[in-house]
């Protein structure tokens, strides 16, 4: 069931990657993980980062993309 769960998130930051132009970044994990994240960071040069990562065993799904700040 956790499995679905994730792979339906998974889906989503996909659909999240299309929308914003974002960069989507594939890669193994030395270990297993499982879980999802959301995190923004803001710049002083009015920029902000925003990164979406999803855990599925050993792939890890990381979204990024970055907003100016208007």
């Amino acid at each position: 069931m956790i499995a679905y769960i994730l792979l339906g998130i998974a889906t989503l930051f996909l659909v999240i990657a299309q929308l914003k132009n974002a960069d989507v970044i594939i890669g193994p994990i030395k270990g297993f993980m499982v879980g999802f994240l959301y995190h923004a960071e803001e710049y002083d040069d009015d920029t902000i980062d925003h990164t979406l990562q999803c855990l599925l065993g050993v792939i890890s799904l990381n979204i990024t993309w970055t907003r100016s700040i208007e």
